[in-house]
């Protein structure tokens, strides 16, 4: 598995805004397959490695 590193300049409120809204996160990421949510207000994302 390969770790991956991403800078966001956002504040943590925003960030947390925008990857707690599946519907965002699937439309800004061609690479989740599926996300849901979970209680407590988790969220899982199921993603699909592309290769080209």
């Amino acid at each position: 598995m390969e770790e991956q590193v991403l800078t966001v300049k956002a504040s943590p409120e925003r960030v947390y805004a925008f990857f707690s809204r599946p519907e965002q996160l699937s439309q800004a990421m061609a690479s989740i397959e599926h996300c849901e949510l979970l209680p407590g207000g988790k969220v899982r994302w199921v993603l699909e490695e592309k290769v080209d």
